[in-house]
């Protein structure tokens, strides 16, 4: 009786009233309905009610924190000054503040450690939050690994390992701690791909083998020990959560940067087949970091059909390209003939320890153990 006499004497209409029921509403109340020009609606109870009213704002705060303008006007700064050399604070600065605003979001009220119970209909919410919480640093580091020079990879350094770092994790479901881990892997897959179409290897052998830590409790591990998509989500989960599909986070990643990268992959066949490469190139990583050369001289001698393990990407249930052959043909070292032209930069570079000059032999061995595995996945998928 008391707050509809408040009502009743509010003369003002400053904001809209809304009035939820469960049925019809009585006399009084449609007066008071009427007096206080409320939208009126139907609900089948206020757990359901809440329940949709938290989803559905959600889903604004996801509209809102997607600025792809504002982006696009970050990116459009880090060009200028990437083409200044007197710039050069102002670049830091603009990475750095763009970096904090993402990991203060990343590691707020918004992305919580409960609940105990997580369904596979929640963890692609979950991922598109953490695709739009990291927009903004994500065109940052594809710009700067495709138009920056040596002296830019130390800021870009930063900024992935600042993200990737993992924080003592007290989640109350282990697949939300794992699910902490998805930005740096949009970070790590957007920025090497880029790195890619400037043929900068350099910053991606830095990018692979720069140390993070993957997990808040035990030591760090280099990203390209420490980081995969089956280090986000569990092949099974995935499936569950995102579709059937041999790679279903792969595919997903594969979708997500598409629009970013457009600018510097403006074929969608070529960004395919840049897409496989730097997954095979980071899965060769994955095997090249788990052995020496005296552990493949042991691995040989107990088996010489030994395999070596990565996560499968989108490569491995792909055949070519269009009468092209596959990435795993395409970097095959043959006798009498010229290095393929993949292979050639990365070993220049200094993957594979080949201290920057044609040594093959561990690429030579860590290929065909990998290669063996993905013939296993591949007969098991089929």
């Amino acid at each position: 009786m008391a707050l509809r006499n408040a009502m009743e004497r509010c003369s003002t209409r400053r904001f809209t009233t809304y009035w939820a029921t469960r049925a019809k509403l009585s006399q009084k109340a449609q007066d008071l309905a009427t007096l206080r020009q409320a939208t009126v609606f139907s609900i089948t109870g206020a757990d359901e009610f809440f329940s949709d009213l938290r989803g559905k704002i959600s889903a604004l705060e996801d509209m809102a924190n997607t600025d792809v303008l504002s982006a696009k006007i970050a990116v459009a700064r880090m060009k200028r000054y990437l083409a200044d050399p007197a710039q050069r604070i102002s670049l830091q600065d603009l990475v750095i503040s763009e970096t904090e605003k993402a990991y203060a979001q990343l590691n707020g009220p918004r992305f919580p450690v409960t609940p105990t119970s997580l369904s596979s209909a929640d963890i692609s919410p979950r991922l598109k939050a953490y695709e739009a919480t990291v927009e903004t640093v994500l065109r940052l580091m594809i710009c700067g690994a495709h138009w920056g020079e040596q002296q830019h990879e130390g800021p870009l350094l930063r900024c992935f390992k600042r993200i990737a770092d993992q924080r003592p994790f007290q989640a109350s479901n282990v697949v939300l701690e794992r699910l902490a881990r998805y930005p740096a892997l949009l970070l790590l897959y957007g920025a090497g791909i880029a790195a890619i179409t400037r043929q900068n290897y350099s910053l991606l052998k830095g990018l692979f083998g720069l140390k993070v830590k993957y997990d808040g409790y035990k030591p760090e591990k280099i990203v390209a020990a420490a980081i995969s998509d089956q280090v986000v989500l569990d092949r099974d989960i995935q499936k569950q959560a995102l579709g059937s599909r041999y790679s279903p986070l792969s595919d997903r990643v594969f979708e997500v940067l598409r629009d970013p990268l457009r600018e510097y992959l403006p074929s969608d066949g070529e960004y395919d087949r840049t897409f496989d490469w730097f997954e095979y190139l980071l899965c060769l990583s994955h095997c090249d970091a788990s052995v020496s050369r005296s552990d493949l001289e042991q691995l040989r001698a107990e088996n010489p059909n030994f395999t070596l393990f990565a996560s499968v990407g989108r490569f491995g249930w792909k055949g070519g390209y269009d009468g092209e052959p596959s990435i795993q043909a395409e970097t095959e070292l043959i006798a009498k003939q010229a290095y393929p032209e993949k292979v050639a930069a990365v070993l220049k570079a200094g993957f594979f320890e080949s201290g920057g000059q044609l040594n093959d032999d561990k690429y030579r061995e860590v290929k065909a153990a990998f290669d063996r595995h993905v013939k296993n996945v591949r007969m098991q998928w089929t």
